[in-house]
């Protein structure tokens, strides 16, 4: 059985540096000049995708560390 899943949006506000902005602008610039219509939203929302993976891979990478290497 297949579920299929809804995204449930919400409306939130972010603070961000300048720098970061800057960052955020040459991405999504880099996007629509490549043809790939996409938002600022789709953007952070990808970001924040990859910094959970970022945070998890190097967890779970730990955690076998600790258990091949126990002290």
């Amino acid at each position: 059985m297949q579920e299929t899943a809804k995204t449930k949006k919400i409306k939130t506000t972010i603070y961000v540096s300048g720098a970061d902005e800057i960052l955020l602008d040459e991405v999504f610039i880099k996007r629509l000049r490549g043809r790939n219509k996409t938002d600022r939203s789709t953007l952070l929302c990808e970001g924040i995708r990859l910094l959970y993976e970022k945070e998890f891979q190097n967890v779970s990478t730990s955690d076998q560390s600790e258990e091949n290497n126990p002290k």
